[in-house]
């Protein structure tokens, strides 16, 4: 990968874990995320439905795969917004 692709990547991975989603996934609090939380976490909306959604949503899963919190966070976030 590139600099650039690196440099993406971590600002990327530094926004997940920022989002509201994913703290409240740390903190245990997964009743309380939210499927806009979700939407919000994979960078979706309504609009983004079918293989586009799909797509994006598996961008996630690679982007967090050395991550193990963020990887096993996204597989539930990406529950919550199946359509």
């Amino acid at each position: 990968a590139s600099q650039i692709e690196r440099t993406a990547k971590t600002r990327e991975t530094k926004r997940m874990l920022r989002e509201d989603a994913f703290v409240k996934f740390s903190r245990g609090q997964n009743s309380e995320i939210t499927k806009t939380d979700a939407e919000r976490f994979f960078r979706i909306d309504d609009y983004v439905t079918g293989k586009a959604r799909t797509a994006k949503i598996e961008r996630f899963r690679i982007m967090a795969s050395d991550n193990q919190a963020l990887t096993v966070a996204v597989d539930f976030f990406a529950s919550l917004v199946k359509e």
